[in-house]
């Protein structure tokens, strides 16, 4: 399965959907879109990783980094992450204060 990166936004709700195994190639178009999520707009992140295979550790560092970057009291969801994916994600720090959805 080939990577795939995008994203779509509803007023100040944005769902970022990954596909595939989010990797080094995958990390800049991922970084884009996080970047554009907008200082103080966005108060909920949906991450939907239904169909993502495996994250690389700069993969899981840019989606920690954007929750960092959203204003407090902002959700952050992350719906369907295999297993593995959840754990990668857990141990990156995003377990603890994302909700993590199947």
């Amino acid at each position: 399965m080939s990577t795939s990166v995008y994203s779509g936004s509803n007023g100040r709700s944005t769902t970022i959907h990954l596909a595939g195994e989010v990797d080094d190639e995958a990390l800049p178009r991922l970084r884009d879109l996080l970047d554009e999520l907008g200082g103080g707009q966005v108060r909920r992140l949906v991450i939907e990783m239904r169909e993502v295979t495996g994250l690389t550790p700069g993969a899981v560092r840019a989606l920690v980094y954007a929750q960092q970057r959203l204003p407090a009291g902002a959700e952050v969801i992350v719906v369907g992450a295999r297993p593995p994916v959840m754990a990668a994600l857990a141990l990156g720090g995003l377990g603890g204060t994302a909700t993590l959805a199947s």
